[in-house]
């Protein structure tokens, strides 16, 4: 399953337009995290 910008948009519904961007920075952090987490690297405290 993908999340996409459009679903977090969706899901807030009260996202401003002007700040639509901000749902796509919000998915590729998640993204980058998992892809970090899953990549058997040690974690840094």
């Amino acid at each position: 399953m993908d999340i996409t910008p459009e679903q977090v948009i969706g899901f807030l519904e009260t996202l401003p337009k002007d700040h639509y961007h901000c749902a796509e920075l919000a998915v590729g952090a998640f993204y980058l995290a998992l892809a970090d987490m899953t990549s058997g690297k040690p974690c840094y405290s």
